[in-house]
């Protein structure tokens, strides 16, 4: 997965050169400065993966395995839903940003907490109101998977008693070039979990429907055909979309024993493959590379139309006073 994207970094690079290099050759102060913008959005450009699911559906355990951890960085507590936005992104090992957290505050303030306090600011508790006093955490991780671009958003868990969670979690699809929707192999579609589906159903292109804690299970096998069945017939598309079975509990156990087997076993690589080719599919690289390029060259094409329409007039007055010389 690291791989590919780096020839997805590669080709940005190459990207921000030529708009560099087409910046420095016009002197109209509007169009360089608009290059400059569309230059500056490549060069802090990230794919958000959003993650929802039920409170109870491993997702913090499902997130430690995503990112190649194989011990709890992230705290696993099936009791606690989180309850904000938690934004996960790539900081260097051993830097001063590295395995801490920016808690913003929905007032304007802000405050770094260390990585082990971070459950106190995302998830339900008695010391402070998590959904009304926090906009959003930040968290910095030394991972691979966000090195190369990728920035994580956990988003509040499932609970039909608190509403405002699966509002904050629908504004977030809008913003995520993936989604995965964390399904539970034990209890598999839930009254709430099925009417967000509902809600979503013109972004649906861009979810993945994972069910995890399928060791538990004979491979998920029945409860996949079950969960079909039920979205079916409440009318959820699910024409050519794929349910991806695996065990995040194993794959942590994989990373951990370092053992290639079990983390094949866990079927979490078949699903990371699948989600890197949809991010660095065709249609979504034109998005990001083609279209600053195709944007600039339209606007550097009306940059070159006004220039010879000046130059037009200049020759046109430069004919008419030449003309008028001759009479004199």
């Amino acid at each position: 997965m690291k791989g590919q994207y780096e020839v997805y970094q590669e080709k940005r690079n190459r990207v921000i050169r030529v708009l560099s290099k087409a910046q420095d050759t016009v002197d109209d102060e509007r169009i360089k400065s608009t290059i400059g913008g569309k230059i500056q959005q490549l060069e802090k450009d990230k794919f958000i993966v959003s993650v929802f699911g039920h409170f109870s559906n491993g997702k913090s355990t499902f997130l430690n395995s995503l990112m190649g951890f194989g011990r709890e960085v992230l705290k696993e507590d099936e009791a606690a839903s989180t309850a904000t936005i938690t934004r996960l992104r790539y900081a260097e090992e051993g830097s001063d940003k590295c395995d801490r957290a920016e808690v913003i505050y929905r007032d304007g303030a802000r405050e770094w907490i260390s990585i082990e306090e971070l459950k106190d600011f995302v998830a339900r508790n008695k010391k402070r109101n998590v959904e009304r006093s926090i906009a959003e955490v930040v968290a910095y991780l030394s991972s691979a998977f966000l090195e190369n671009g990728v920035e994580i958003v956990d988003t509040p868990g499932f609970n039909s008693t608190y509403e405002l969670h699966t509002e904050i979690a629908l504004r977030q699809v809008e913003e995520s070039d993936a989604a995965i929707f964390l399904f539970n192999c034990e209890k598999p579609g839930s009254y709430v979990e099925f009417q967000f589906l509902k809600k979503i159903r013109k972004y649906m292109d861009r979810v993945f429907f994972v069910m995890n804690k399928f060791d538990s299970s004979s491979e998920g096998r029945d409860e996949i055909q079950d969960l079909y069945r039920k979205m079916e017939a409440l009318g959820i598309d699910t024409a050519g979309r794929k349910i991806y079975p695996l065990s995040a509990k194993a794959a942590k156990r994989g990373i951990a024993e370092n053992s290639t087997e079990v983390l094949v076993k866990s079927r979490l690589p078949e699903f990371e493959e699948a989600l890197s080719c949809y991010l660095l599919g065709e249609e979504n690289i034109k998005d990001r590379l083609y279209a600053p390029l195709t944007s600039t060259t339209e606007l550097l094409n009306q940059g070159k139309a006004f220039i010879k329409e000046q130059i037009d007039a200049c020759s046109k007055e430069q004919g008419e006073l030449k003309k008028k010389i001759e009479r004199k």
